[in-house]
C-alpha cells in the first residue's frame, strides 16, 4: 500500500483498564508529529459502521504501524481480540508493523511468544521514539511515487500525496525527498513549487549522490525554475552538469537522452552555442 493511502501513522490497541497508558502514549505520539488512532478521541470512525468490520479494517490496513498495550485484560476482551487478530493478519505481509508493549513485567502474554516486545515502564515518550524510528525506516518502502506514475496524477491527487508525505521532511530519506521533488515539479502552480522541487531534489542528491533519477529531476527543475528562454549561459552549467552525471550513471535512459536533445534544439542551437550533447 502507498504511504498516501494510510489514514494514520499509528493505531493504538488497548483494554479499557490501560486507558491512562494509552492516552499518554497518544499524546507522546502527537508530540512526535505522528497521527494516531486512539478510539476515545476518534469515535466518529465507528459511527454508522459494523464495529467488527471497521476495527478489522482499521487495525489491518489503515496505518503504517500498530502499537498494542498487552495485559491480562487485553486478552479477555472481545474487541481487543478483534484488533489483535487484525494486527496479526497484517504481520504476515508487514513484519515490522507491530510494536507490542507489555504492560506488567510479571505477565508476558503467550500470544506474543516469539515477538520482541518492550516493557511499558510508564514511559510513553520512549515508546513514541521507538515508533518514530520504526516509521522512519518504513518510509522508503512505502513511498511509491516515481516519474512514471506522478506525471499522470491529477492536481487533487498530487495535493493529497503532498499533504501526506511532507510531514516527514525531517527524515533523512532520499526516496522521500525525491518523491516530494517530483510532486512539486508536476504540481507547478507557481515559481514557489519549482523552487521547492529544486530544494527537495538537492536534499535527495546530498543524501545519495548516485541517485541518477534525482540528478535528472534536479537538472529539469532548475531549468524550469530559471526558465529556459531566460537562462544565461553561465547559469545553465549547473543543471547541465547534473544531467551529464545522471547520463553517466544510467546511459541508456531514454528520458535523459530526450531532454538532452530538447536542450540542443531549444537552447544550444537557438543561441549558436556549443552543446555538450552533440552525439546524443
Amino acid at each position: 500500500m502507498e504511504l498516501s493511502k494510510y489514514k494514520y501513522d499509528v493505531v493504538i490497541s488497548f483494554a479499557d483498564e490501560q486507558k491512562d497508558a494509552a492516552i499518554s502514549l497518544s499524546l507522546a505520539l502527537d508530540k512526535k508529529g505522528l497521527s494516531n488512532y486512539y478510539y476515545p478521541h476518534s469515535q466518529e470512525e465507528n459511527i454508522g459502521k459494523v464495529l467488527k468490520e471497521n476495527l478489522d479494517s482499521l487495525y489491518a490496513d489503515e496505518a503504517m504501524l500498530a502499537i498494542g498495550i498487552m495485559s491480562k485484560e487485553y486478552f479477555q476482551k472481545k474487541f481487543t481480540l478483534i484488533e489483535f487478530h487484525a494486527i496479526l493478519k497484517r504481520l504476515k505481509t508487514s513484519p515490522r508493523y507491530f510494536i507490542p508493549i507489555v504492560y506488567e513485567n510479571q505477565f508476558i502474554p503467550k500470544q506474543i511468544k516469539g515477538l520482541t516486545y518492550f516493557l511499558w515502564n510508564s514511559n510513553p515518550d520512549q515508546v513514541a521514539i521507538i515508533a518514530y524510528e520504526r516509521i522512519q525506516k518504513l518510509i522508503g518502502e512505502l513511498v511509491n511515487i516515481n516519474s512514471d506514475n506522478v506525471s499522470y496524477m491529477s492536481t487533487k491527487d498530487l495535493l493529497t500525496n503532498l499533504s501526506r508525505i511532507k510531514r516527514f521532511t525531517g527524515f533523512k530519506n532520499a526516496k522521500l525527498h525525491y518523491a516530494l521533488g517530483l510532486i512539486y515539479y508536476y504540481l507547478n502552480q507557481s515559481d514557489t513549487d519549482l523552487k521547492l522541487s529544486v530544494e527537495h531534489f538537492e536534499i535527495a542528491v546530498s543524501i545519495k549522490p548516485s541517485f541518477h533519477q534525482a540528478l535528472f529531476g534536479l537538472s529539469r527543475s532548475i531549468i524550469s525554475y530559471k526558465k529556459l528562454h531566460k537562462i544565461r549561459f553561465g547559469e545553465i552549467k549547473e543543471p547541465i552538469d547534473y544531467l551529464i552525471k545522471a547520463m553517466k550513471i544510467h546511459p541508456l535512459d531514454k528520458d535523459y537522452k530526450e531532454f538532452a536533445r530538447e536542450l540542443n534544439r531549444k537552447y544550444f542551437q537557438k543561441y549558436g552555442l556549443k552543446s555538450p550533447f552533440i552525439n546524443i
